[in-house]
């Protein structure tokens, strides 16, 4: 996705920067399988997850939460790290930017790591239509890399609020950023 907005490196340097398949999930939008990430079950009590691509902070791991869909669950974002936008493109960037606070991860059940909400700014929300159905696509804000998408309406949480994250799009860090950042929930059907 080129963009002015996202951090820019070469396709030669995210491939020197990321694992194959880290590549394949930050760069051309591939899913993990269900219940094979890192984090799917792993749920912190502090600390953040970051994106994998550029580090920038996403998620408190606070927000993190149980889903049971086999990926990781967080509610809500840090503000403005996280966007929701419509999915046109077929193709994204990852960065590792810290994407989710520690804090925000719980075990969802899902299989994948679940986090209730992401660093403000680090994650975006983007709709995704493919497969016939309509799905917001969550994309980091700082490197345009893809993190998985977003759900509304299923009640988990106080949010109301499901980011449903790829392991390998993201990375935990035992801190949280400093200074403090502000969450947010996306919401992006409004």
């Amino acid at each position: 996705m080129a963009s002015s907005t996202f951090q820019q490196k070469t396709e030669e340097e995210w491939r020197q920067t990321l694992t194959r398949e880290e590549y394949r999930v930050l760069r051309e939008k591939a899913t993990e399988p269900a219940g094979s990430g890192e984090y799917d079950r792993f749920t912190p009590s502090s600390g953040c997850f970051v994106c994998r691509g550029c580090l920038s902070p996403l998620f408190p791991a606070s927000s993190k939460f149980k889903s049971g869909c086999g990926w990781p669950a967080f509610d809500r974002a840090y503000k403005g790290k996280v966007k929701a936008v419509l999915d046109l493109s077929g193709g994204m960037r990852g960065c590792l930017s810290p994407l989710f606070p520690a804090s925000s991860k719980f075990k969802s059940g899902c299989g994948w790591p679940a986090f209730d909400r992401a660093y403000k700014g680090k994650v975006k929300a983007v709709l995704d239509l493919s497969g016939g159905m309509r799905r917001w696509e969550i994309i980091c804000s700082t490197c345009g890399g893809h993190l998985g998408h977003v759900f509304n309406g299923e009640r988990f949480t106080d949010t109301n609020e499901r980011h449903c994250v790829n392991s390998l799009s993201i990375k935990y860090m035992e801190n949280e950023p400093s200074p403090p950042l502000e969450t947010e929930v996306l919401n992006p059907e409004k």
